[in-house]
């Protein structure tokens, strides 16, 4: 029995392994996101609203030693956010905007490739950069994007390989597995999947994901001691042959502190993330 075990063991693995992905060079995919979200900044008093939608487009290259290299270029974002009584709005179509407070923070990021290169074994991005630019530090980054569940603030290279995910061909309808690989000594990151359905190769899965923990960073000259905890719930359209995502519907819901010079503030977010690839 022991031996009929491992080599059943062996079998998946094997077969899990032999997934690599396969995409053709020159192969372009369109990522529309939308997202709501609502903010509270309890220890301010402000309550925030924010709405988006951005296209982006992910270009595929040539595979070299199993790696996959990609281009993540964001086209066209529309933003509005409300919060204290004040409204902003944000177009990227419209030159206008280019100058206000959001297109400021926002433009600069439209129209500039990101090169990602993805191990075709595990669908997990390798490395990224933006080309001529330098690399980013604390105080240009948000100090809970990473942090957050279902994080609506994806790096170019997460973003990319969002696209990719891989199912064991053993797995039935009603399984479920967990992943929690991400995790760090402070932070605990858990990923639970369920296998909800399965018709002609086309994977309906429901993701729940965990966080909970505390980290330190500096922002602007500030140091910061934040702890979090929050879940996100989402929905997964896979197609098992390509391994390509066909689209993500996540409901997310955290909250937490943030101690900074004595004082500590409570916040909490929950909010919808929509995400198509065409």
């Amino acid at each position: 029995k022991t031996h009929l075990l491992v080599a059943g063991f062996m079998l998946c693995f094997n077969a899990i392994q032999a997934q690599d992905i396969k995409v053709k060079d020159g192969t372009k995919v369109m990522v529309e996101t939308t997202r709501n979200e609502n903010t509270d900044l309890g220890g301010l008093g402000v309550q925030m609203t924010t709405e988006s939608k951005s296209v982006s487009v992910i270009s595929f290259g040539k595979t070299s030693n199993n790696q996959l290299a990609a281009s993540f270029v964001m086209d066209k974002m529309k933003m509005k956010v409300s919060a204290g009584g004040e409204d902003m709005s944000y177009d990227s179509d419209n030159p206008e905007d280019k100058d206000n407070e959001i297109g400021q923070t926002v433009g600069e990021k439209l129209h500039i490739p990101v090169v990602v290169n993805i191990d075709t074994k595990t669908g997990k991005a390798i490395d990224d950069k933006i080309a001529d630019s330098p690399e980013k530090t604390d105080d240009e980054t948000n100090p809970l994007a990473a942090m957050m569940p279902g994080s609506s603030e994806l790096s170019e290279a997460a973003a990319v390989a969002s696209i990719f995910l891989f199912l064991d061909p053993a797995t039935k309808v009603g399984d479920i597995w967990m992943d929690s690989s991400a995790s760090t000594p402070n932070m605990k990151f858990v990923k639970t999947y369920t296998l909800t359905e399965l018709k002609n190769n086309i994977a309906t899965l429901l993701l729940n994901e965990t966080t909970a923990g505390k980290s330190s960073m500096d922002m602007n000259g500030s140091s910061f001691d934040i702890s979090i905890k929050g879940k996100s719930d989402t929905e997964i359209i896979l197609d098992t042959k390509s391994k390509l995502v066909k689209q993500r519907k996540a409901k997310n819901d955290f909250s937490g502190t943030i101690d900074v010079m004595g004082q500590s503030m409570e916040f909490s977010s929950n909010g919808t993330v929509e995400v198509t690839y065409n």
